[in-house]
């Protein structure tokens, strides 16, 4: 019997199943994501492949349209932030569109759901802080992402460095895009609408236009849909949902009664179905969150933790894909590596620093998050990091004085 032929899409080779068949990881409204790794370097990744018919239409020509799609997922391509699964390409093949994406091995929040129920207020809040983390970092350089959903965020890794990752930013478009319109016409279908109708904000169903108080709204959806373990709309038809989520009726009194004193007017702030009265900004949820001592929280007082260096050499310099220039080797410290480097926007010199694995895990999450934030401590302020997972990349800007 012969061998099922593999699936390929340019220099990816699409992994199979046991039996066969293709290995797929999840099925959308725009697409599939399957399970693949490049042929050449071996790297697996999540490779999201788009319908052709949903890059072509409009009144743009087809040239137009694919070339303003392409130009989306180039641009997020750049967003590196730990709660952002990674774009590493992006091409047409074959009439299909397709992007490869950083793969995580915990699946989606959607999957943990229907496999283990709902999830503790601490689990969900951990993942909360992630995702608003992510969101902020997003909405600060510009994007939203118009379909946050349980099924578009991946876990990776496990124990207290499992990171939440948000997938599918491909999709996501520059606040105020000329494909957004303030008619408030209601959509009844999904032709032209862009997300779920079960996490979408009111004025995302009557396509108004958006800010970043839209992806909130979802956000504040999948927080209650991870607190009960399913979807809280599931039962309503198409048509009803869209009454209840474009009426006047608010939602407090819907959600569960046990909910923790802490979750309740988190939850109520972002299902605000007036966007005036919802929370503003993701990094307010952020600011809430560690502001009542979650384990992400660096000190005020101290900021992230600052390794003793202990001057020795070291191995060759970390690949940065773009941004920096990283030279020669510094020192190694109690719990990092450090390199020295230079930004390539201003050429000013910057250092680089690679926490190893016996960095305490709340030390290396409030690192995480002062980078997120660009914080500036003084002595010195970070800048950016990339990150993969539990391993880190973060760059900061070279303290004055500093001889290294």
């Amino acid at each position: 019997m012969a061998s099922p032929e593999k699936l390929t899409f340019g220099s990816y080779e699409v992994l199979q199943n046991p039996d066969g068949s293709p290995c797929l990881l999840g099925q959308g409204s725009f697409g599939l994501t399957y399970k693949a790794h490049h042929v050449l370097l071996g790297r697996v990744t999540a490779l999201k492949v788009i319908r052709e018919d949903l890059l072509n239409r409009g009144n743009k020509s087809d040239a137009e349209e694919t070339k303003s799609f392409l130009s989306e997922a180039r641009a997020v391509s750049k967003l590196h932030h730990p709660g952002i699964a990674m774009v590493h390409d992006c091409a047409l093949d074959r009439g299909v569109f397709y992007y490869a994406m950083e793969y995580c091995d915990g699946g989606t929040l959607q999957d943990r759901c229907e496999k283990f129920g709902p999830m503790p207020w601490p689990e969900v809040r951990q993942v909360a802080l992630q995702i608003a983390s992510a969101l902020d970092y997003a909405h600060a350089n510009g994007f939203l992402h118009r379909d946050i959903k349980p099924a578009n965020i991946m876990l990776n890794g496990s124990g207290k460095a499992r990171q939440a990752k948000v997938i599918d930013f491909g999709l996501a478009k520059k606040f105020n895009a000329d494909t957004e319109t303030s008619e408030a016409t209601v959509r009844n279908d999904q032709e032209n609408f862009r997300g779920n109708f079960a996490t979408a904000s009111p004025e995302q169903i009557l396509e108004k236009p958006l800010d970043q108080r839209s992806d909130l709204f979802s956000f504040g959806v999948t927080l209650w849909w991870l607190l009960i373990g399913k979807n809280p709309f599931g039962d309503l038809k198409r048509g009803p949902l869209i009454a209840d989520r474009v009426g006047p009726s608010s939602y407090a009194d819907s959600l569960p009664e046990n909910l923790d004193p802490e979750a309740r007017p988190l939850l109520e702030g972002l299902l605000e179905k007036n966007a005036d009265k919802r929370i503003a900004t993701a990094h307010e949820v952020v600011e809430r969150l560690t502001a009542s001592g979650g384990a992400m929280a660096p000190s005020a007082a101290e900021g992230p933790a600052t390794p003793a260096l202990i001057l020795e050499p070291l191995p060759g310099p970390p690949d940065l894909e773009d941004g920096y220039v990283v030279g020669g080797t510094l020192a190694t410290a109690t719990h990092a590596k450090l390199y020295s480097g230079e930004s390539l926007a201003d050429r000013q010199p910057v250092i680089v620093i690679i926490p190893d694995a016996t960095l305490d895990p709340d030390a290396r999450a409030g690192m995480r998050v002062a980078a997120s934030r660009k914080l500036d401590f003084g002595a010195y302020a970070f800048l950016d990091w990339r990150s993969s997972g539990a391993d880190d990349v973060f760059v900061i800007a070279k303290p004055d004085g500093c001889s290294l």
